[in-house]
């Protein structure tokens, strides 16, 4: 039972951060546990499994979404790839933080929202950037971003939705549909096969939204926190 130090976490957050998943047939032993996870602030636990100990708290229950894509229709024109001297960066950075609505960065309550709203905006200035995601697609009309999503690579023959979000006033309206349908065109000429989507058990409309759009369950992953506080 190896916790491995996260340097990318440790060094964002200011504290001693490290993860450890646990497979299915690997027991979960807490006297081991604990004793490895004595210079950690932090550890992130996952596992496909429920883990019982009274040391760990379950944050999340990461939900994997998978669809085949194939080729289609061009997106609307209200779609197109971000362009910095045409959409709000700050009405972006506002949609990311609804994104993350559900994030265990932010339903934990020992990070301080301070910590979620720099790790959320830190995520999106990263996929403008194309440092984690090749492209930004965005949904504006009127001069007003209503909806963006970001698009990355799992591997060589997936591609992953990274962030994605509608504004309130305009769900239902069909604008999250258009951006996933322009998300799916755009990986499907850059020649991948799939796509994949993560949210939140506990964020019931994205997991009708990805139903509704023709996805199904891929994996289900337990999270869970040991703050040593």
């Amino acid at each position: 039972m190896k916790i491995k130090k996260l340097e990318w976490d440790s060094t964002f957050f200011g504290m001693t951060i490290g993860s450890l998943e646990i497979s299915d047939s690997e027991p979960f032993d807490e006297v081991e546990f604990l004793d490895g996870a004595r210079e950690f602030t932090l550890v992130y636990i996952f596992s496909t499994r429920t883990l019982k100990s009274s040391a760990l708290t379950q944050v999340d229950t990461k939900v994997v979404f998978g669809k085949a894509i194939l080729a289609l229709t061009a997106p609307p024109p209200v779609v197109s790839c971000y362009r910095k001297e045409i959409h709000s960066l700050t009405q972006l950075e506002d949609l990311a933080l609804q994104s993350g609505e559900y994030s265990r960065f932010k339903t934990d309550g020992h990070f301080p929202s301070s910590d979620f709203q720099r790790l959320y905006k830190h995520w999106l200035t990263a996929s403008l950037e194309h440092r984690i995601a090749f492209e930004t697609l965005v949904y504006a009309e009127n001069g007003d971003v209503d909806g963006f999503v970001t698009v990355g690579e799992k591997d060589a023959r997936t591609a992953s939705i990274g962030l994605i979000a509608v504004r309130r006033q305009r769900r239902g309206s069909g604008v999250g549909r258009m951006l996933m349908q322009a998300a799916e065109e755009l990986a499907h000429t850059k020649g991948y096969t799939t796509m994949h989507a993560a949210t939140q058990l506990n964020n019931t409309q994205a997991y009708s939204f990805y139903l509704k759009n023709g996805y199904s369950v891929h994996s289900n992953t337990n999270v869970y926190h040991y703050w040593r506080l």
